[in-house]
C-alpha cells in the first residue's frame, strides 16, 4: 500500500464468533483501522488489544452494558483519512424497516458525514447516495452484514473500505468457512 492509501475493515454482528473475527484480523493485518458495529463489542475489543490494532466499536442490542460499560453512545464518529464516519448498530434507528431515520439522524449528529455504517439486519448493503443539492455531500452507506449469522445467504460477510487520495472503493467481502 502507498502512503496515501487507507484500508478500513467494517465488521458487525459477530455474536461471540471469535473464529471469524480472528480470520478477518489475520487476513487484514495491514488495515489502518477495524470498526465493529455492535453485537460482539466485547470480544472485538479484546481481540483488538490482542492483535495490537486500532479498533472502534459501538454497542448493539445484544451487547451487555454490564460487560462492555455504559459510557458509549448509540453511535460513534471516528475520523480517518480526512473522512467522517457515523457508525451505529442501527436498532435504535429502525433499520429493519428502512434507512431514512438512520440517514436523517446521522446528518443531524454529524452534518459533514461521509460514511454511514450500520449493522443489526445481518444483511449486507453498500451503496453511494449522491448529494441532492450543492449544500450537501454525497454519502456512502454500508452494512457489512454478519460475520457469524448471515440472514440473506449462507456466507458470513464484512465490509472493506479503501481510500486512495480522493478515490473511494467500498466492497462487501465474504469469509470462507
Amino acid at each position: 500500500m502507498t502512503q496515501t492509501e487507507r484500508k478500513i475493515i467494517v465488521l458487525s454482528d459477530s455474536h461471540g464468533n471469535t473464529r471469524n473475527l480472528i480470520k478477518v484480523f489475520e487476513m487484514h493485518r495491514d488495515a489502518d483501522a477495524f470498526l465493529h458495529l455492535g453485537d460482539g463489542a466485547y470480544e472485538f475489543s479484546r481481540l483488538c488489544r490482542q492483535f495490537g490494532v486500532i479498533g472502534y466499536t459501538v454497542l448493539g442490542n445484544c451487547d451487555s452494558r454490564f460487560i462492555c460499560g455504559d459510557a458509549q453512545t448509540p453511535y460513534a464518529t471516528p475520523f480517518f483519512a480526512n473522512y467522517r464516519f457515523f457508525m451505529t448498530h442501527g436498532h435504535l434507528y429502525g433499520v429493519k424497516g428502512g434507512r431514512e431515520a438512520l440517514i436523517e439522524n446521522a446528518k443531524k449528529a454529524l452534518p459533514d458525514v461521509d460514511f454511514i455504517l450500520y449493522g443489526h439486519t445481518h444483511v449486507p448493503e453498500s451503496r453511494y447516495i449522491p448529494a441532492e443539492n450543492d449544500d450537501e455531500k454525497p454519502i456512502y452507506l454500508m452494512n457489512p452484514g454478519s460475520i457469524s449469522q448471515p440472514r440473506d445467504s449462507r456466507v458470513p460477510t464484512y465490509g472493506l473500505i479503501l481510500i486512495k487520495d480522493k478515490n473511494i472503493i467500498t466492497n462487501i467481502a465474504e469469509i470462507n468457512i
